[in-house]
């Protein structure tokens, strides 16, 4: 008897993961899909920039994501929002640190 409620409580998980409501989001650059949260995992597949994907859940800098019906991890700050609310004269920009640069540590990256 011990089984047959293991089982049937693998099967409500499995369907409780997939019936979560997902937020709709996309890759800002190329991604790695990966079977688990972390780049020691394996690598799914890659996902070219701006591409559409489902967000079903996001801890630790890591998101659960759906493309398709591939079920993986995409590193959060790959994901954004679809529609993301113009900034006059800055959009699709964001500041960050690189190490070594040859302007100096802080760039700013812009999309086009």
């Amino acid at each position: 008897m011990r089984g047959i409620w293991g089982k049937a409580s693998v099967m409500i998980a499995a369907v409780a993961c997939f019936a979560w409501p997902a937020k709709a989001a996309q890759t800002l650059w190329t991604s790695y899909m990966r079977v688990g949260p972390g780049p020691q995992f394996a690598v799914l597949q890659e996902l070219p920039s701006q591409v559409s994907l489902d967000v079903l859940d996001c801890r630790s800098g890591w998101c659960q994501v759906r493309f398709g019906t591939v079920v993986g991890y995409v590193r959060q700050s790959l994901v954004g929002d679809p529609n993301p609310p113009a900034a006059a004269g800055d959009k699709g920009c964001f500041d960050t640190v690189l190490t070594g640069h040859p302007g100096g540590d802080h760039v700013r990256i812009c999309s086009r």
